[in-house]
């Protein structure tokens, strides 16, 4: 029997002017941590970008792991 991956994280951006976008997808830890990394790598090339910080999250909306700029 072949064991799936718990889907249970994703990716939250939180923004300069308060507002907060969440990815509407949820992800194995390794998969939401590629695309944060990806936002992150995004976030850093683009001058006066309005993302403050990057967060992962589980499903109870526990904070995993969390970038401030």
């Amino acid at each position: 029997m072949n064991h799936a991956k718990a889907t249970d994280y994703t990716v939250v951006l939180h923004k300069y002017d308060g507002t907060i976008e969440e990815v509407d997808e949820w992800f194995s830890l390794g998969v939401a941590r590629k695309i944060a990394a990806k936002a992150y790598e995004a976030r850093v090339s683009v001058v006066n970008s309005p993302v403050k910080a990057i967060e992962i999250t589980d499903f109870n909306g526990n904070r995993v792991q969390f970038v401030e700029f």
